[in-house]
């Protein structure tokens, strides 16, 4: 089954984007990648220039005394533990990292930690700090190189693929959406405007002072509504939804379940910023006030900002799609839209198609986590 994978005119790129180092290293998620597999890799090394840079990776983000840790499946040499890097030990750390075009392994372990450390409701992380840093963009640039030459890279540029949906149902704590999409998806979303608009009126009427330090609503759209989001299987056992999850919750089980997309269905394909701020333009829902706080934390910017209203994309598509690399290119980056306005990709996981109208799940199969890894049950 092929999907009708387009989006509103004013996009310049096909939805099968050329993932390329440049963009990993112009989004907030992208550089977090890199630094992540870069620090798996050194994991595997045996040498001083690996210990440092582990070592100073974490003197760096949590401060002095704190890099006695163990990172991952090596534990550094206890006689560093006392060292207090810089970000300047770091970059050279890096440049000495004998680093190659990482693993399928490598992938996984580096863009499940990535994404699980994307936060839209305050400043970026130390991580996301580190990465971002001037001593580090050549460095992590060349990893940015040998990521997108790995052949297991491939399926993060491609559209959806719908005959292959999965959804997923968390169990135990943490629940992140009800069990059973609701029958009338328009009326769902009818809901979700007034109640956004209503947030915005309400915080039209705050202070400046008072919008920049408050919090509420960080998300594009928020997982907890009725409605259905699936991705496809690839390179585990399971949907890729199960791994890929944004500070995810204390779940140790899951219902998975395929579903059967309609036939001739309309998916719109966010492939990078300038798909999405496409979407946004054509379909425009003013949050500058009710999001002004977080998004300012979370990109540094403070100005207008809009989402798609769903409402609307709903009259001319069934789904909205990111793919791994629209993720990584485009999520917590403050997008331009408009002369003064921008829009931000938030709290939406890679691979995930958001479907705006129902689409039937079959039977659900019970999967838990063993070891840190989920299998079937």
């Amino acid at each position: 089954m092929c999907s009708r994978s387009t989006r509103p005119s004013g996009a310049t790129k096909d939805y099968d984007m050329a993932l390329t180092a440049q963009a990993l290293m112009n989004g907030p998620r992208g550089r977090r990648l890199c630094l992540e597999v870069a620090s798996v890799q050194a994991l595997d090394q045996e040498t001083d220039a690996a210990d440092a840079f582990i070592v100073g990776v974490d003197d760096v983000v949590y401060g002095e005394g704190q890099a006695t840790w163990s990172f991952g499946t090596r534990s550094v040499p206890p006689e560093l533990g006392d060292v207090e890097a810089t970000v300047d030990d770091v970059a050279r750390a890096l440049d000495a990292l004998s680093l190659i075009v990482p693993t399928e392994q490598q992938l996984w372990d580096g863009l499940g930690r990535c994404v699980f450390g994307a936060r839209y409701w305050q400043p970026p992380d130390g991580y996301d700090q580190l990465a971002a840093s001037p001593q580090l963009r050549d460095g992590l640039g060349k990893v940015a190189s040998l990521i997108v030459l790995a052949p297991q890279t491939s399926w993060w540029q491609t559209g959806c693929r719908l005959d292959d949906q999965w959804e997923i149902t968390w169990l135990g704590d943490g629940v992140a959406k009800p069990n059973e999409p609701a029958a009338d998806p328009a009326a769902v979303l009818y809901e979700w405007l007034r109640e956004t608009v209503a947030e915005e009126k309400r915080a039209a009427r705050w202070s400046s002072k008072r919008a920049l330090a408050t919090s509420g609503s960080w998300w594009v759209l928020p997982h907890y509504l009725p409605l259905s989001r699936t991705a496809r299987r690839a390179g585990r056992a399971g949907p890729v939804g199960l791994d890929l999850v944004e500070d995810s919750g204390s779940w140790s089980a899951a219902d998975v379940a395929r579903v059967a997309v309609p036939e001739g269905v309309r998916v719109y394909e966010v492939d990078g910023p300038d798909s999405w701020a496409a979407l946004c333009r054509r379909y425009p829902l003013d949050v500058s006030c009710s999001r002004r706080g977080d998004w300012h934390r979370t990109t540094g910017r403070d100005g207008a900002w809009v989402i798609p209203n769903f409402v609307d994309v709903a009259t001319d598509y069934e789904g909205v799609h990111v793919s791994v690399a629209g993720y990584l290119t485009t999520a917590g980056l403050a997008v331009p839209v408009d002369e003064g306005v921008a829009s931000t990709l938030a709290g939406w996981y890679p691979d995930e198609t958001q479907w705006l109208i129902d689409v039937p799940a079959g039977k659900p199969a019970r999967w838990v986590t063993s070891s840190g890894h989920w299998v079937p049950a």
